[in-house]
């Protein structure tokens, strides 16, 4: 579990060190900050426990991406889609090169490809780097979305307020689950291994939402609600 705690651990401080190395050798200009490669572990060879094909990784991946947009990282490559499994069976692929299954990586991908562009201001009671890392933003076309990382082994129960919202919204939630972060599977909206068109493992509805809701986000999960005030 404390690898879970490396993103809001590494890329702040990451991020700190390059804004200093612009003052001190750029006379305080700026550039575009790219991360040209990034995964859980930088050798395959040492990744003797298989980390990168494992449930922990969906959730580190998750918080890296929300750890690129906070540090206002402009480009950042995941390494990589297919690569081809190691001696030990550790991948740095998201896809199986052979069988063409998606590594749980893959879904921590997934759900930051449907939270839209904008990110937005949060607060949160819970300590990200421990317990539950949360990222608030906005589509091009207006739905709310908030992503939520639980990295603990008991579900979380938290009350959910949206600033500025006086109207009840729809909406709904998506989430990837697993039972142990040591799962070389795991479920996306309770689907095992879902079709490539993912259209057997559709989001669940959400009743109305209103100003305040009680949300629980289940163990060792990636949850993903998207909210509109549109019918």
């Amino acid at each position: 579990e404390q690898v879970l705690e490396q993103p809001q651990l590494i890329w702040p401080a990451m991020r700190t060190a390059v804004d200093a190395a612009y003052e001190r050798y750029g006379a305080g200009r700026r550039a575009p900050v790219a991360v040209t490669e990034y995964n859980l572990v930088a050798n395959l060879d040492l990744d003797e426990n298989k980390l990168m094909v494992r449930a922990v990784n969906a959730l580190y991946t998750a918080d890296t991406i929300g750890q690129f947009a906070e540090q206002g990282v402009t480009i950042a490559n995941h390494w990589n889609l297919a690569n081809g499994a190691a001696e030990s069976g550790t991948d740095y692929g998201m896809i199986d090169v052979k069988t063409g299954v998606r590594s749980p990586q893959y879904y921590g991908m997934l759900l930051w490809q449907r939270f839209g562009s904008e990110l937005l201001p949060v607060e949160s009671v819970f300590s990200p780097s421990t317990t539950l890392s949360v990222y608030a933003g906005r589509t091009d076309d207006g739905i709310i979305t908030l992503l939520a990382i639980n990295k603990t082994d008991q579900p979380i129960e938290a009350s959910l307020r949206i600033a500025g919202v006086d109207a009840a919204l729809s909406g709904t939630l998506d989430t990837v689950t697993a039972s142990t972060l040591d799962d070389l599977e795991v479920r996306l909206n309770g689907v095992l291994e879902p079709l490539t068109s993912l259209d057997d493992a559709p989001p669940q509805q959400l009743a109305l939402f209103e100003q305040t809701t009680q949300q629980q986000f289940a163990p060792f999960s990636i949850t993903l609600i998207r909210l509109s005030s549109k019918p």
